[in-house]
Parts: structure tokens; sequence; C-alpha cells
């Protein structure tokens, strides 16, 4: 079949929605005597960190875990946090959380407790993703380019407004380059032939559909030094599809 970016969007769209917006399941259990506690969970994202994507019902704390279930997140979930409601005892709200799949949060704990009263919101778990760092000495011009993205400021290319920070790994190098060729072939500025076009989100991910990236023609041996080093934060990590990472400006 002949190679198309407009199908490869389409296709790729349709991989988002099976391969990231995964459900996440929270577990809640009372960590200390059931005598009536009950609370609430909300749900943040990145980017919209005092507006809650999930509110649950008032939920009645058990001696076991229960599990509630979250659809539609997608990825860059920020924090999870407990308000209490009631209380059947003269303490606090003793919470016990866990949560698949955990790489929806990015943490190595796994569980979390806490100790809320009525009309307190507690943030009960918050996210640390995995950082790639980009230095900004090393790679001044590649940084740029990112933090101007990032930002919303306007490349040669660009679609969508501000880019993310939270990103989500592909994990297949033949995806990658068919979306960095379509991403790319709608530079149509002069470039020198020592400039590469350089593209973000990476087309190594799953923000990057091929028609949506910001790009800009940038030094090449520093466009391909600071691939490599993106490369290799990621294999040491061991990323693997659908996992998400944060991509920030280091010294």
């Amino acid at each position: 079949m002949k190679f198309s970016c407009l199908r490869l969007k389409t296709i790729f769209k349709r991989q988002r929605i099976n391969n990231v917006d995964t459900p996440l399941t929270i577990f809640l259990k009372d960590d200390g005597p059931v005598d009536g506690d009950t609370v609430i969970i909300k749900v943040y994202q990145e980017g919209s960190p005092n507006t809650p994507a999930y509110t649950s019902a008032v939920i009645a704390l058990t001696p076991t875990y229960t599990p509630y279930s979250i659809l539609g997140l997608g990825p860059g979930v920020s924090s999870i946090r407990v308000t209490g409601v009631s209380r059947g005892g003269v303490l606090g709200i003793p919470v016990r959380l866990k949560f698949e799949p955990t790489h929806v949060i990015s943490t190595t704990a796994p569980e979390y407790t806490v100790d809320v009263i009525p009309n307190l919101e507690e943030p009960l778990v918050t996210a640390k993703f995995f950082q790639v760092v980009i230095s900004q000495s090393k790679y001044a011009v590649a940084a740029n380019h990112i933090r101007d993205a990032q930002n919303g400021i306007a490349s040669a290319f660009q679609v969508g407004g501000p880019a993310p920070r939270v990103l989500t790994y592909r994990f297949n190098r033949q995806e990658a380059r068919n979306i960095r060729v379509c991403s790319t072939r709608r530079y149509r500025l002069p470039r020198l032939s020592t400039e590469d076009r350089d593209e973000y989100p990476f087309a190594s991910t799953f923000e990057n559909n091929g028609a949506n990236a910001s790009v800009r023609a940038i030094n090449a041996v520093i466009n391909r030094t600071a691939g490599t080093d993106y490369g290799n934060q990621i294999f040491k990590e061991n990323l693997l599809r659908g996992e998400n990472f944060e991509v920030v400006i280091g010294p």
C-alpha cells in the first residue's frame, strides 16, 4: 500500500486511543477502624492544576481495597487528591490508596496513606514523571525550539498552540520514522545545508501525529547529538510503549 501521511495520521490517532487513554483504577480503603468514614477523590491533569478531570461520588471507606475505574483521562495525570466528607470517630479519616497502572502517574511508592479531615482536600499522590533533560549549554538551538514550542511561540510551522511537556513514548522506530517524514515535509522555507528540520513533540511520541508538530531548521550536528542524548536517556530508563515522561530544559 502506498505510504500516505493522511492515512498515517488516522492510524496513529486510533492507536493513541487504544494505547494511551488507559483507564486509571484507584483502590481505596479505610486505614483505621471502620466507623463510617467517607471521602471524595479527585484526579487532576497536567496543565489544569485547578480543575479536576474527574470527581467521584461520596465513597464510604471499607476495610478492604475497593476499586474505582476512571476512563478517558489520557496521559499527564498530575495528582490524585482526597477530600474528607464525614468521619465516624473523633480523629481524622485515615485513607490508604494505590492505583493501576503505575505508569499513569510515575512513582516508586506502591501505596499511599493520609489522614484527612472533613472539607479539607489533601494531595495524596503527586506525579513525578521521569524527566528527559535537554541541556541548554550543550544543545542551545534544540533547547530553544523545545522551550518555544512548549510556550506556544510559533516556529516555521506549528499547529494547536503550546505543545505538551508530558509526552507518551511510542517505542516503534518505523512509526517514528514515518511520523518524522510527515512532520518535516511541511517545512517549505529555505534552510542551510548544515541544518536539519527539527520537530517537537518528538516523532517518537504519540503527541506528534505527523501533522501537528512545531518544525524549525536548526544546526544538524546539534540536532543529532541532542537526539542521541534523548535516546540514551529513554534507553537507560527502559521506557515502554505508552509510558509518560516529561521534557525539561536543563543547564
